[in-house]
């Protein structure tokens, strides 16, 4: 689609071609709105929730308190406290964990369509002992490598890019051809004779999900 704000700023200097090189710029250094917002919105959600569970605590642990005061040596009701107060612990502790999770997701996403992954799914398969331990360390997604030393996330998609075996997965492969499909046919559609997703290995699941990324697992 034209961008009509680059008409305004250019005027008689606009032509297509300079707007289809600002539009393919702007690709590679933006993430599409559509998608932060939804990341931006699942995060928020989420540290409202934990912000909620964090006065509901104060309160719950206030009244506790004083609930411990007037029990007296009633040990059975003590002990009704103590596992009350563990679960309470319990539950701020997995919403944290929750949010820690979804930012790390949203942080690897982001930077995953940046650099022009076709299918973030089937990138994260491959990345996955990787992902295993990683963290946002002064905004950027790192993790240890095989020597135990930090790598970032923008380094093993590097290398990735650059391997045969997994360059495919990013868009700087330019081929547009997926091994058996047909104009019309549903994104589940798989030739005769091939296997079935649940039959593939490791990697040939991931080069399938990027070749087919509207395929439906089994």
């Amino acid at each position: 689609m034209a961008l009509e704000w680059l008409k305004t700023i250019l005027g008689a200097a606009y032509t297509p071609e300079i707007d289809t090189a600002v539009s393919q710029e702007i690709g590679k250094g933006f993430v599409a709105r559509a998608d932060f917002n939804t990341k931006a919105a699942k995060v928020t959600e989420l540290e409202t929730q934990v912000g909620q569970l964090t006065e509901s605590s104060k309160t719950y642990a206030k009244q506790l308190e004083e609930l411990k005061k007037s029990t007296g040596d009633n040990e059975a009701l003590k002990k009704q406290i103590e596992q009350m107060e563990q679960q309470s612990k319990t539950d701020k502790a997995n919403y944290e964990k929750e949010l820690a999770r979804v930012k790390l997701l949203a942080a690897v996403d982001a930077e995953l369509t940046t650099m022009g992954s076709r299918n973030n799914t089937a990138v994260r398969a491959v990345l996955e002992d990787f992902l295993k331990n990683a963290r946002i360390e002064d905004g950027k997604v790192v993790s240890k490598d095989a020597a135990g030393g930090t790598v970032t996330l923008t380094a093993r998609v590097e290398a990735m890019k650059k391997d045969a075996a997994t360059d495919f997965l990013f868009s700087g492969d330019t081929s547009t051809h997926r091994d058996g499909w047909k104009p019309g046919e549903g994104g589940d559609h798989k030739p005769e004779g091939e296997k079935k997703p649940s039959e593939m290995s490791y990697s040939e699941l991931a080069e399938y999900l990027a070749k087919n990324p509207d395929a439906k697992l089994e």
